[in-house]
């Protein structure tokens, strides 16, 4: 049974905020860009805040097509990724098919799943638990981030 798409922000942030509440350790992001009506949601950097501190195992990754515009859409999770860095990370994309790849999502190893089929659109189908397909995606994920550059254009410079 396919979830029924969510569109509004506020809307998709809860989403967001709950499957991460669920997350037990990990958690995966992948955007094109991160919305600040979504990603630096109070609720959204909470779930992220306390999915982080939940222990040893605690990994957190986003993977964000265009990381220029972080720094304005979501300034609040950029600073709690670079207070948290030993669980939370940043990479950017850096082959060609990555970077035109038309989907959004973010998985949890809990098992949940919100997916954009295009993440230009707002439709986010979610929460899912469909095992099949969260495999698959995290499968995708997990080889893109192998492939994907450290955002270093994001690292916070002490003077």
């Amino acid at each position: 049974m396919a979830a029924e798409p969510i569109a509004s922000a506020p809307t998709r942030a809860a989403a967001l905020a709950s499957i991460l509440a669920s997350a037990r350790h990990e958690a995966s992001i992948l955007e094109h860009h991160l919305e600040s009506d979504v990603h630096d949601d109070e609720a959204v950097l909470d779930a992220l805040r306390s999915l982080a501190a939940s222990g040893r195992g605690a990994r957190i990754r986003i993977l964000v097509q265009d990381a220029s515009r972080l720094q304005v859409e979501a300034p609040r999770l950029l600073a709690l990724v670079q207070r948290m860095s030993s669980a939370m990370s940043i990479r950017v994309p850096s082959e060609a098919a990555d970077l035109a790849y038309a989907c959004a999502y973010t998985t949890v190893d809990a098992g949940g799943l919100l997916f954009r089929p295009e993440a230009s659109r707002h439709d986010t189908r979610g929460p899912s638990g469909e095992v099949g397909e969260r495999a698959r995606l995290q499968g995708y994920f997990d080889a893109m981030w192998e492939r994907s550059q450290p955002a270093a254009e994001l690292r916070r410079i002490d003077l």
